[in-house]
This record gives structure tokens, C-alpha cells and sequence, in this order.
């Protein structure tokens, strides 16, 4: 395992998450508390909603049953690959899971895209058709 990328995963994701909490704290002030007449949050309130959301609505029995499939797909294509392709499969694997941080790169990098998009679209039409 390269800790140095789970460490910057770890990180990067991090910040992601204050980013979407700062994102849905805006929103909720904006919109919740004129629509609702609820009151306004703090960010660190609102940190822990998306935290207690995050725990409420996460599917960790879903990934050990998808892990526990993947094991057992794995064993079975492991015994059906003849002796001298071994090292070929082994290597190819390896290339392809060095890819998997690319990938969840992609993946925040996203979620980042995704929130920015929001909160714009949320200012312009709080801005603009909202407090007017």
C-alpha cells in the first residue's frame, strides 16, 4: 500500500468535504431560513449535518458484499489462468490498481467541479431573483 497516496487522498477529500459542508451552509442560510423560517446555521453546525447525513446514509454492508464478490470473481479467474501467464495477469493487475488512484483523483476532483457549479447557480439565483 502507498501510504503517501492514501495520505493525500485522505487530505484532498478532506478539504472536499469542508468545501461541501461551507457549500450546503450557504445554501441553507440563502434558502432554508427565508423558505422555512428555520434559523441559520454556523459552518461547524453544519459541518456536523453533512457528517451525521454522511453516517445516516452511507452503504458499508453494500461494499463488503461487493468485496466479498470481487474475492471470489478474483479466485476464480486466478485458477484459470495457465502457469506461464501468471506474471503477464500479476503485472497488468498491478497497472490497473495504480490507474484506481487516478481515477478517485477524477472523482474528487468532481465533487469539487460539482460544488462550485452549485454554489454559483445558487448565488446567481439568490442574487437575482430571490432578494430582489
Amino acid at each position: 500500500m502507498d501510504f503517501k497516496k492514501v495520505g493525500v487522498t485522505f487530505a484532498i477529500s478532506l478539504v472536499v468535504g469542508l468545501y461541501t459542508a461551507f457549500v450546503v451552509q450557504t445554501f441553507w442560510n440563502w434558502f432554508a431560513v427565508k423558505a422555512f423560517g428555520v434559523p441559520s446555521v454556523t459552518y461547524w453546525e453544519m459541518y456536523g449535518v453533512t457528517m451525521l447525513l454522511g453516517l445516516l446514509f452511507s452503504r458499508d454492508g453494500d461494499s463488503v458484499k461487493n468485496d466479498e464478490q470481487w474475492k471470489t470473481a478474483f479466485m476464480i479467474l486466478d485458477a484459470c489462468v495457465p502457469p506461464d501467464k501468471r506474471e503477464f495477469v500479476a503485472d497488468e493487475m498491478k497497472a490497473r490498481l495504480d490507474g484506481i488512484w487516478l481515477d478517485m483523483a477524477f472523482m474528487v476532483f468532481g465533487k469539487f467541479i460539482n460544488n462550485t457549479v452549485t454554489l454559483v447557480l445558487g448565488w446567481a439565483i439568490y442574487t437575482f431573483l430571490v432578494s430582489n
